[in-house]
Protein backbone atom coordinates (compact mmCIF):
# COMPACT_ATOMS: atom_id res chain seq x y z
CA UNK A 1 0.00 0.00 0.00
CA UNK A 2 1.40 3.45 -0.88
CA UNK A 3 0.69 6.27 0.86
CA UNK A 4 0.35 9.92 -1.11
CA UNK A 5 2.46 12.51 0.61
CA UNK A 6 -0.76 14.99 1.07
CA UNK A 7 -2.34 11.60 2.97
CA UNK A 8 0.85 11.90 4.76
CA UNK A 9 0.69 15.34 5.87
CA UNK A 10 -2.79 15.32 6.87
CA UNK A 11 -2.34 13.04 9.45
CA UNK A 12 0.40 14.07 10.36
CA UNK A 13 -1.42 17.40 10.97
CA UNK A 14 -4.33 15.50 12.15
CA UNK A 15 -2.00 13.72 15.36
CA UNK A 16 -0.63 17.41 16.12
CA UNK A 17 -4.30 18.85 16.42
CA UNK A 18 -5.09 15.97 18.20
CA UNK A 19 -2.51 16.90 21.56
CA UNK A 20 0.16 14.27 19.80
CA UNK A 21 4.01 15.55 21.11
CA UNK A 22 6.00 16.79 18.11
CA UNK A 23 8.78 14.52 19.08
CA UNK A 24 6.63 11.22 18.06
CA UNK A 25 6.78 12.73 14.59
CA UNK A 26 10.07 13.02 14.56
CA UNK A 27 13.45 10.76 14.08
CA UNK A 28 16.73 11.09 14.33
CA UNK A 29 18.51 12.71 10.99
CA UNK A 30 21.31 10.10 10.30
CA UNK A 31 24.31 10.34 7.68
CA UNK A 32 23.07 6.72 7.04
CA UNK A 33 19.37 7.07 6.17
CA UNK A 34 16.78 4.82 7.58
CA UNK A 35 16.60 2.45 6.57
CA UNK A 36 20.56 1.98 6.73
CA UNK A 37 21.14 -1.40 4.76
CA UNK A 38 24.48 -1.24 4.51
CA UNK A 39 25.99 0.06 7.40
CA UNK A 40 29.67 2.51 7.00
CA UNK A 41 32.98 1.04 7.43
CA UNK A 42 34.80 4.32 8.79
CA UNK A 43 32.78 7.15 9.99
CA UNK A 44 28.47 7.80 10.91
CA UNK A 45 27.13 10.61 12.84
CA UNK A 46 23.48 10.85 14.16
CA UNK A 47 21.44 13.38 15.24
CA UNK A 48 17.68 14.42 17.33
CA UNK A 49 17.16 17.84 16.82
CA UNK A 50 13.66 18.19 18.06
CA UNK A 51 13.08 15.52 20.90
CA UNK A 52 11.03 15.42 24.01
CA UNK A 53 12.45 13.74 27.53
CA UNK A 54 10.03 10.79 28.24
CA UNK A 55 7.94 10.25 31.66
CA UNK A 56 11.28 9.22 33.11
CA UNK A 57 13.37 12.10 31.68
CA UNK A 58 15.37 10.47 29.39
CA UNK A 59 16.24 10.56 25.23
CA UNK A 60 15.03 8.48 22.71
CA UNK A 61 18.53 6.62 22.73
CA UNK A 62 20.30 7.06 19.63
CA UNK A 63 21.22 4.08 18.01
CA UNK A 64 23.77 3.89 14.81
CA UNK A 65 26.52 1.18 13.69
CA UNK A 66 29.71 1.00 11.62
CA UNK A 67 29.72 -2.69 9.32
CA UNK A 68 32.24 -4.21 11.47
CA UNK A 69 35.27 -3.80 13.88
CA UNK A 70 38.78 -4.71 13.33
CA UNK A 71 41.48 -5.72 15.27
CA UNK A 72 44.13 -2.97 15.57
CA UNK A 73 41.27 0.18 14.94
CA UNK A 74 40.01 2.56 17.60
CA UNK A 75 36.49 3.48 17.61
CA UNK A 76 36.29 7.42 18.85
CA UNK A 77 32.69 8.86 19.63
CA UNK A 78 31.53 12.43 20.62
CA UNK A 79 28.28 12.91 21.91
CA UNK A 80 26.16 15.60 23.06
CA UNK A 81 22.82 16.58 24.51
CA UNK A 82 20.99 19.82 25.03
CA UNK A 83 18.26 20.36 27.57
CA UNK A 84 15.88 23.02 27.50
CA UNK A 85 16.05 23.05 30.74
CA UNK A 86 13.65 24.07 33.34
CA UNK A 87 12.84 23.57 37.35
CA UNK A 88 12.17 19.65 36.84
CA UNK A 89 15.29 19.35 34.91
CA UNK A 90 18.54 19.11 37.31
CA UNK A 91 21.10 17.62 35.50
CA UNK A 92 22.11 16.16 32.31
CA UNK A 93 23.95 12.67 31.77
CA UNK A 94 25.34 11.28 28.40
CA UNK A 95 26.54 7.64 28.33
CA UNK A 96 27.23 4.99 25.67
CA UNK A 97 27.25 1.42 25.11
CA UNK A 98 28.81 -0.86 22.19
CA UNK A 99 27.49 -4.42 21.55
CA UNK A 100 25.99 -3.89 25.11
CA UNK A 101 29.52 -3.21 26.82
CA UNK A 102 29.73 -0.04 28.27
CA UNK A 103 32.40 2.53 27.26
CA UNK A 104 34.88 4.27 30.26
CA UNK A 105 34.02 6.60 31.00
CA UNK A 106 30.26 5.20 31.99
CA UNK A 107 28.91 8.28 32.29
CA UNK A 108 28.94 11.94 31.93
CA UNK A 109 27.11 14.32 34.40
CA UNK A 110 26.24 17.71 34.13
CA UNK A 111 24.45 19.67 36.80
CA UNK A 112 21.82 22.70 36.01
CA UNK A 113 21.01 25.73 37.18
CA UNK A 114 17.17 26.07 37.30
CA UNK A 115 15.70 27.59 34.47
CA UNK A 116 18.50 27.54 32.19
CA UNK A 117 19.36 25.28 29.24
CA UNK A 118 22.17 22.68 29.90
CA UNK A 119 24.43 20.59 28.16
CA UNK A 120 25.93 17.33 28.92
CA UNK A 121 28.93 15.81 26.88
CA UNK A 122 31.10 12.82 25.87
CA UNK A 123 34.29 11.76 24.21
CA UNK A 124 34.87 7.90 24.24
CA UNK A 125 37.43 5.96 22.89
CA UNK A 126 37.38 2.51 22.67
CA UNK A 127 40.67 -0.03 21.61
CA UNK A 128 38.73 -3.08 19.28
CA UNK A 129 41.92 -5.25 19.71
CA UNK A 130 41.61 -4.76 23.87
CA UNK A 131 37.73 -4.86 23.98
CA UNK A 132 37.91 -7.94 22.08
CA UNK A 133 40.80 -9.68 24.44
CA UNK A 134 38.02 -8.54 27.26
CA UNK A 135 34.60 -9.37 25.14
CA UNK A 136 35.76 -12.24 23.08
CA UNK A 137 33.54 -12.84 19.90
CA UNK A 138 32.14 -9.24 20.77
CA UNK A 139 33.66 -6.63 18.44
CA UNK A 140 36.45 -8.03 15.79
CA UNK A 141 34.72 -8.68 12.60
CA UNK A 142 31.36 -7.99 14.15
CA UNK A 143 28.70 -4.91 13.42
CA UNK A 144 29.95 -2.49 16.05
CA UNK A 145 26.56 -0.97 17.60
CA UNK A 146 26.30 2.15 19.18
CA UNK A 147 23.74 3.60 21.74
CA UNK A 148 24.10 6.68 23.22
CA UNK A 149 21.26 7.04 26.23
CA UNK A 150 21.16 10.64 28.22
CA UNK A 151 18.76 12.54 29.86
CA UNK A 152 17.81 14.42 33.57
CA UNK A 153 20.14 13.02 35.98
CA UNK A 154 16.91 12.80 38.11
CA UNK A 155 13.53 11.44 36.94
CA UNK A 156 10.97 14.33 35.64
CA UNK A 157 11.27 16.82 32.91
CA UNK A 158 8.89 14.85 30.53
CA UNK A 159 7.86 16.23 27.59
CA UNK A 160 11.05 18.91 28.04
CA UNK A 161 12.92 19.70 24.48
CA UNK A 162 16.11 18.47 23.56
CA UNK A 163 18.78 17.88 20.63
CA UNK A 164 21.14 15.50 21.06
CA UNK A 165 24.16 14.48 18.60
CA UNK A 166 26.90 11.49 18.33
CA UNK A 167 29.77 11.01 16.00
CA UNK A 168 31.87 7.98 15.66
CA UNK A 169 34.50 7.13 13.61
CA UNK A 170 37.00 4.04 13.23
CA UNK A 171 40.39 4.40 12.83
CA UNK A 172 43.84 2.87 12.68
CA UNK A 173 45.57 2.13 16.09
CA UNK A 174 49.24 2.69 16.00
Amino acid sequence: MTVSLRTTVALAALLLVAGAPAAALASPESSCAAPCLKPPKSNVSIRETTGALDTNGDIVPLTTTLARGQAKTLLRVTGALHVHAGGAVTGAYVRLDVNGVAVEPAVFVVNCTAHTDCSASGSWWLDVSAAEAAHPGTFVNQALDMIMSGGNWSVGGQGTAYGATLSAELVRNR
